[in-house]
């Protein structure tokens, strides 16, 4: 077998936070993707709510806004075929394309590291012979958005597809190999072994990878997106101990948190987040026992539902989720990702829809919805009179109205694009909001922030009922120190940070070398 050297690219994730894009060449000339994520900052500089990629023409519109890169080199053959279907001579005009290869030439599989949009939202267009590899807790985050989300979700088609060219509703399943914390694989058809890593995040199934070219020995450690003050930070430090064991040559880390203002204002671990909620549960149920408490966190982190939940079960408030948070909360228990929730504590807060009038026939087109107002798990979604599946008197639904009656009683989950809800619930002035998520890192959350704020006046929630409540799902400055100076590589790639060069001021031992990637310029080690 012949031997070159192993070769990184770097197709996203450069000087951005997420869109992650990395293409591994082992020494026999075989490759496999670190993720493939869909670029928030190309979003963000290009695209609006009514200014989006055409769908029929996707990959050449991906592909000229900088999302998608060009399938040459390395990347000969990764996209689907029938994405060329009437753009393929356009493709050759621009220098997109040589030819239209049937498979991969290189890339053979890519590493999930988790199942965050900026992560897997581009995946959809790879070619279907491209396998999947990720733990088995993000096979099971990603079947749960699957059921879960619209066709036009950046979450669809991940694991399947419709067939090309097919009438009929016949799949294409991607292959997927998903493994236990520890478990081994031989990818890039043996050119690499890779070991997966749980570690803690701010969504289940979050994975590190350390990986050794079987040809030349070239051993490279993959972060993905990490913190080590959550729930799972054992399983961070784990990680961390395996890794400095594997004397690595090059670490590929993220540096979400890097920021020269300095850190954000926010809380130190989850922990913290917990108690403080549970203070505001209490201060409120003192002074303001009938007035209702909002919050805006992630749809997607199972921990803040927890601490939520946990912050509820001290305080005698009834929790009520989104039908897509309480579906995935539901998913990670059943497959025994989280633990110490009783289901039956919890309600879904049944929107208003189409009618206004709580019809069956207005939720069929929500896919979360469906999947928890089914009367039977065995009833078929894709059903033309799915309706009559549906019951929306289920002992878990909670109406605006009931809320509106007792609003003491519930601490209420509203995010920014549920917020015309409160038409219907109609808060008495003087609730409260609590944000537990981010604050804003670029002009759009600003914007959004902005009109949040808006909504709050309209409502007459003051200023002194809202609180920030938060911990990153990214490690902080000083942990990543810590963490890289445990490791301690001969080469360091900053990604996923718009600030890489803070990677050259942080004092790290001599004998690392930083290298800030370039997009699209291939690195031999």
């Amino acid at each position: 077998m012949s031997s070159h050297p192993t070769s990184i690219s770097f197709f996203g994730g450069v000087n951005e936070i997420g869109g992650n894009k990395i293409a591994l060449v082992s020494g026999n000339g075989k490759g496999i993707l670190l993720d493939f994520g869909w670029s928030f900052q190309i979003s963000h500089d290009y695209l609006h709510s009514f200014l989006t990629l055409r769908k029929h023409q996707r990959l050449l519109d991906g592909i000229f806004i900088g999302d998608l890169p060009k399938p040459l080199g390395v990347l000969k053959g990764i996209y689907r075929e029938d994405l060329y279907e009437n753009i393929e001579k356009e493709c050759m005009s621009q220098g997109i394309l040589e030819e239209k290869p049937a498979k991969p030439e290189v890339i053979q599989e890519i590493l999930i590291s988790h199942a965050h949009s900026d992560h897997i939202g581009d995946i959809k267009y790879l070619n279907t012979s491209i396998k999947l590899v990720c733990s088995n807790s993000t096979k099971f985050v990603l079947e749960q958005f699957e059921r879960t989300t619209k066709s036009n979700s950046l979450f669809s088609d991940i694991l399947s597809m419709k067939k090309p060219g097919s009438k009929s509703k016949e799949k294409i399943f991607r292959e997927i190999k998903s493994l236990n914390s520890g478990d081994s694989v031989l990818c890039a058809q043996k050119g690499f072994e890779v070991k997966i890593f749980d570690v803690d995040h701010s969504l289940p199934g979050a994975s590190a990878y350390l990986i050794r070219d079987t040809i030349s020995n070239t051993k490279v450690v993959y972060t993905g997106d990490i913190r080590k003050h959550g729930p799972l930070k054992a399983k961070t430090k784990e990680f961390i101990k395996m890794a400095k064991e594997f004397q690595p040559d090059v670490l590929i880390c993220e540096g979400t948190r890097l920021d020269p203002a300095g850190d954000r204002n926010e809380y130190s671990s989850e922990q913290d987040v917990g108690k403080k909620l549970t203070q505001i549960f209490q201060d409120v149920q003192k002074k303001d026992p009938k007035k209702l408490i909002l919050f805006d966190c992630s749809l997607r982190d199972v921990w803040r539902l927890q601490t939520f939940y946990n912050s509820c079960k001290k305080t005698g408030k009834i929790l009520v989720l989104s039908p897509k948070s309480y579906d995935l909360l539901k998913t990670c228990i059943k497959v025994g990702i989280i633990s110490g929730i009783n289901l039956q504590d919890i309600l879904v807060f049944l929107s208003k829809k189409k009618s206004g009038t709580y019809v069956q026939r207005d939720y069929t087109s929500s896919p979360a919805y469906v999947n928890l107002l089914r009367k039977k798990e065995e009833d078929c979604v894709d059903a033309k009179r799915v309706y009559e599946t549906l019951d929306v008197d289920k002992p878990f639904l909670i109406k605006a109205e009931e809320i509106k009656n007792n609003p003491g009683k519930y601490i209420l989950q509203m995010s920014f694009y549920t917020l015309n809800d409160l038409f219907d619930i109609n808060p008495t002035a003087g609730s409260y909001f609590i944000i537990s998520r981010s604050e804003p890192f670029d002009d759009e959350g600003e914007v959004e922030d902005r009109k949040l704020k808006n909504w709050f006046q309209l409502f007459k929630i003051p200023e002194s009922n809202i609180s920030q409540v938060h911990c990153s799902g990214h490690m902080r400055k000083d942990e990543l120190i810590e963490m890289i100076k445990e490791i301690h590589p001969k080469k360091i790639f900053p990604v996923h940070t718009k600030n890489p060069h803070i990677f050259n001021e942080m004092n790290l031992p001599k004998d690392i070398e930083v290298i800030e990637p370039q997009k699209g310029k291939k690195y031999l080690l």
